[in-house]
């Protein structure tokens, strides 16, 4: 009964250490600060001048050694064991053996491990795994039409978002069409590459989708990156043309108006200067016309003198 006990406890502790291993996990962003936590409680008649902490990471290659990253000896920073790639990393090393690790780049995900020693014997040990993430770019939507189309016209956009880490799994374009709302979503895993496409950026990822539609009325499209943070875009706006018949029909009656108008203002014009200067604007027939046109017989020479100034023109119509 008593070994049965005893190994029921011996499951028991496996069990729940799976279960805080599994729990100490910590994630952190690029640029950012990692806590990692080592969970070393002190006793109080000891100091840190008693113990040495250090922090070591698992290589990805099983076959090396893990890589020492941080050293607390006897209360002071060591770096004579520390990796080189760690040896000019801002850390802290806290009282109670966690470790905190500034500028997180990609390469610091992996599983750690404390360790904390006093008189050559290990007092506590803690493992810890660092997840990092890269937050993907605010998503940009761009096109290669104007903002106002014609009605009917097919209209191609594309969304796209870096710098992201770890892949992303597709675009999903919300377009709003007065009161109805539309989702298209992009799965990057299953649709072609060229409507959907990833690409490794040295550590990060770039993503890219591509959405046609026709537009038959005015509607504002949006797009959002499909990852460990869900990032939108801005809203842009397409419009409709008003159609071109009405235009056309609308400029012809302007020319007709201002046609009648300007024929107008230039027959007022004539008519009232010929009334104010007492003349008829018809067809004239002055006496003056008619004596001008009758022939005359030839004067041999002699100037003829007008009709008003001959004294004798009265004498010859009365006769003998």
């Amino acid at each position: 009964m008593d070994r049965w006990i005893t190994f029921m406890l011996i499951i028991l502790s496996i069990f729940c250490l799976g279960q805080v291993t599994s729990n100490n996990q910590i994630t952190a962003y690029v640029s950012g600060m990692a806590k990692l936590k080592c969970l070393f409680n002190m006793p109080k008649n000891d100091s840190l001048k008693d113990y040495i902490i250090h922090w070591q990471k698992k290589t990805r290659n099983k076959k090396d050694n893990d890589i020492v990253v941080g050293e607390l000896f006897r209360g002071e920073r060591n770096y004579k064991n520390l990796d080189i790639n760690y040896k000019n990393r801002i850390m802290e090393i806290k009282s109670n053996g966690d470790l905190h690790m500034f500028n997180v780049t990609l390469e610091d995900e992996g599983d750690y491990k404390c360790f904390v020693q006093k008189n050559s014997k290990i007092e506590h040990n803690k493992d810890c795994k660092l997840n990092v993430l890269a937050n993907f770019t605010a998503p940009l939507i761009s096109y290669e039409c104007p903002l106002v189309v014609d009605n009917g016209t097919a209209v191609t956009v594309r969304c796209s978002s870096t710098d992201g880490f770890p892949k992303p799994s597709g675009i999903i374009f919300t377009v709003h069409e007065g009161n109805i709302t539309r989702s298209h979503h992009k799965d990057c895993n299953h649709e072609a590459r060229s409507l959907c496409d990833i690409k490794n950026n040295s550590q990060t990822y770039n993503i890219s989708g591509d959405l046609t539609l026709t537009v038959t009325r005015n509607i504002s499209i949006t797009c959002t990156v499909l990852a460990h943070h869900n990032v939108s875009s801005e809203k842009i706006h397409l419009g409709v043309k008003s159609t071109i018949t009405r235009k056309k029909e609308d400029d012809s009656w302007m020319y007709i108006l201002a046609a009648v108008t300007l024929v107008t203002m230039i027959g007022g014009g004539v008519y009232f200067g010929c009334k104010r200067k007492g003349k008829m604007c018809t067809s004239r027939t002055p006496r003056n016309e008619t004596n001008t046109l009758t022939t005359l017989p030839p004067n041999n020479g002699v100037t003829q003198q007008p009709e008003e100034s001959n004294p004798f023109m009265g004498a010859e119509a009365d006769g003998p």
